[in-house]
């Protein structure tokens, strides 16, 4: 967990507007003083097909710069990233292979899934 939190503190100074949330061992980076993960920013920038112009019409709630720190942050640690646009996936294949209502308990499945 210490070297969580040392590896954490070194990625918010090398992008400054970078938090992290979430359990140990499950964090997340996110756009200081926003619930937006910078995963949903690069999941809007593919939907916008790369195209960076069109980003704020995604996300209005965001600042250019703060934008642009969820971009960096994907420049710098895309492995991160994408691992999470994976597990994303995975989750939206699995709820239209299975619809309806999803209550706890959820299938073991689906809670390998949400543990990834």
């Amino acid at each position: 967990m210490a070297t969580e939190i040392v590896d954490e503190a070194e990625r918010m100074r090398r992008v400054p507007g970078i938090m992290f949330t979430g359990a140990p061992g499950h964090r997340k980076a996110r756009i200081i003083g926003h619930r937006i993960d910078v995963w949903y920013i690069i999941q809007c920038c593919r939907d916008a097909g790369g195209d960076r112009a069109r980003l704020p019409e995604y996300l209005e709630t965001l600042t250019p710069e703060e934008i642009d720190a969820g971009l960096r942050y994907y420049e710098l640690y895309p492995e991160e990233i994408d691992k999470r646009l994976e597990i994303n996936a995975k989750i939206a294949a699995y709820a239209e292979a299975h619809p309806g209502p999803f209550f706890p308990p959820f299938p073991q499945e689906l809670n390998d899934l949400l543990d990834m």
